[in-house]
């Protein structure tokens, strides 16, 4: 049986002689700083979301996880923190905007598609799902890369399209409803 994550997906999708050095072969590299930077920023997000608006818990939230991350250079350091805290600024402002309902952070979930003559387990966790006012779900994946990307880049996100997926297969349990009202869509927050 195949098992794969969203990005995993992607990366088959994008590149798969890269997928088997990096995952078969284990040729890649070793994790860069900005991989471990959009991880705290992630769970500085997770936080956030079950603190709610206090900004100073939330940054203290950010200092205790900085900690962990290891910088060639003291300024790199300075100058990544600064950035984080604008992601997380950022992230504030644009949680305080949301008419929907929040239902839960770093959903699991895992279901099985056919492709040709295999069965393929996908499994992941969404970052964010929200309900709307008409009850449907929509899904929120945050994204921590310096460039955003255009809106025909977000469209052609495998991963986006990965999540409706499992809400419309009901492989996101959630309050019970399994997605019972169908996908509102999902979005990329950067």
């Amino acid at each position: 049986s195949i098992r794969l994550s969203p990005s995993q997906v992607g990366e088959i999708l994008t590149c798969p002689r890269r997928y088997f050095l990096n995952r078969s072969a284990r040729a890649g590299g070793p994790p860069v700083v900005s991989a471990s930077l959009g991880s705290v920023i992630h769970l500085v997000v997770q936080h956030a979301n079950r603190s709610g608006p206090d900004v100073g818990e939330v940054g203290g939230y950010l200092d205790a996880a900085w900690q962990h991350l290891r910088f060639e250079a003291g300024w790199l350091s300075a100058v990544e923190r600064a950035e984080a805290e604008v992601c997380v600024e950022r992230f504030l402002a644009w949680r305080e905007q949301r008419p929907n309902e929040l239902v839960g952070t770093e959903v699991p979930f895992e279901m099985t598609v056919h492709a040709e003559q295999n069965e393929v387990t996908v499994a992941g966790t969404v970052d964010r799902l929200e309900r709307t006012p008409q009850g449907r779900l929509q899904v929120v994946d945050f994204k921590t890369g310096r460039v955003a990307p255009t809106r025909a880049e977000v469209a052609g996100m495998e991963q986006l399209g990965i999540y409706q997926l499992a809400v419309e297969a009901g492989a996101l349990a959630v309050d019970g409803s399994h997605g019972a009202g169908g996908s509102a869509g999902a979005a990329a927050v950067f």
